[in-house]
């Protein structure tokens, strides 16, 4: 009986831990406020920074992007110019399309 219980309690204690992994599902920010509006946010040029770091902390690598943003109805365009710590470049243009219900769908 006593094995029993042990692992009883071990598997409960095993079932708590993994529900605490759990990842947080998009319809749990749906009432969330600010709303979120791409087409308002990503127009015109944007200049941002950014890091890529190791699970430790340590930084890797360093980043700027220019962003040049434009919409025209429902349809934007985010054309992206990377430039990275290590001289290297990379460009990516998304397309975005806004839909009724308010989600967005893009493609780079």
């Amino acid at each position: 009986m006593n094995t029993r219980r042990h692992v009883l309690l071990a598997l409960l204690a095993g079932s708590a831990v993994l529900a605490g992994c759990a990842s947080p599902q998009v319809s749990d920010y749906a009432q969330q406020r600010p709303k979120l509006e791409l087409d308002r946010y990503f127009n015109g040029r944007i200049r941002a920074h950014g890091i890529f770091q190791k699970r430790g902390g340590e930084v890797v690598r360093r980043f700027i992007v220019v962003m040049d943003c434009h919409w025209e109805g429902n349809q934007g365009v985010l054309d992206e110019a990377f430039s990275y710590s290590d001289g290297s470049t990379q460009r990516r243009v998304w397309r975005l399309t806004k839909h009724a219900d308010g989600r967005y769908t893009g493609r780079a």
